[in-house]
């Protein structure tokens, strides 16, 4: 049996930008993942920044994951 392991990096939605249409409190910004084997040995891995629709990466979440606006940008 293979395991997956996934990790979400999330975002800040200020709360001017939530909606009616969108009103979750974050958004995804980066997913990482890594593939094991049965004894725990990686065979991959993933990592695949997401730029987020109404959230902004302020400097407390910069500081945190290292991800800046920049990056996802223009994803």
């Amino acid at each position: 049996m293979n395991y997956l392991v996934i990790d979400l990096e999330m975002c800040n939605v200020p709360r001017d930008y939530r909606s009616r249409s969108y009103k979750y409190a974050n958004e995804t910004i980066q997913i990482g993942a890594v593939l094991l084997d049965e004894e725990f040995k990686r065979i991959g891995t993933l990592s695949q920044y997401v730029h987020p629709e109404h959230g902004v990466i302020d400097p407390f979440i910069q500081n945190l994951t290292g991800i800046r606006n920049s990056q996802v940008k223009n994803l």
